[in-house]
């Protein structure tokens, strides 16, 4: 299964984006955070990945 992250803000300008990642997968000690997950960032967005756990953010 794939995620889409996608942001639209009625406003912005129609660009090429800053920042495009695709098939994005991260686990922590074999238990998967992140599963094929796609990401594009435009000009004068503003993303923020937050973490439930104090020990995610030490990894």
């Amino acid at each position: 299964m794939t995620t889409n992250i996608e942001t639209s803000f009625p406003d912005a300008p129609t660009s090429t984006p800053v920042l495009e990642m695709q098939g994005i997968t991260k686990r922590f000690h074999g238990v998967p955070a992140l599963q094929n997950v796609n990401l594009t960032i435009y000009p004068g967005e503003v993303h923020a990945l937050m973490v439930k756990t104090e020990q995610a953010k030490a990894h």
